[in-house]
């Protein structure tokens, strides 16, 4: 497949970007201080039973709106900023077609974009801890 080698230069060139770590690290960081609130606010108010089953929804959504809005920012970014770096030009200049650019750079910036859903799946196994959800659950959600 010839998308290969674009998702991997992208790849690769975002991996020495302290950006890189430092996003995956903050946003892991920001959902442990909310399913923490969470956490405290479904103890008051539901009592210890159910709390994990509302916790693990209430992450799940999180986490599926920092997908969509992380990867619609990177996705419209993609083209964008090789023309504002004036590389554009030279991957045109590849044996590559234009719908297998497009196609590349929107698949490895969903790549890199689900690296920083990875940073908050840990924080799932807080609503495995509290009780209310199987370990089957625990692990289908977070890769669905």
């Amino acid at each position: 497949m010839i998308l290969v080698p674009i998702v991997e230069r992208e790849l690769r060139t975002a991996s020495k970007k302290a950006r890189f770590f430092w996003g995956r690290l903050s946003h892991a960081g920001m959902a442990l201080f909310v399913v923490l609130w969470l956490l405290w606010a479904f103890q008051e108010n539901l009592g210890s039973g159910i709390t994990g089953y509302y916790l693990l929804k209430a992450v799940s959504w999180m986490a599926f709106g920092l997908c969509i809005f992380t990867g619609a920012g990177r996705a419209a970014d993609s083209i964008s900023s090789e023309k504002r770096e004036g590389t554009l030009g030279l991957l045109f200049l590849t044996q590559l077609k234009s719908w297998e650019i497009i196609a590349g750079k929107l698949l490895s910036n969903a790549v890199y974009s689900s690296y920083y859903l990875l940073g908050t799946i840990p924080v799932f196994s807080v609503a495995l801890l509290t009780g209310g959800v199987g370990g089957g659950e625990l692990f289908r959600v977070p890769f669905a």
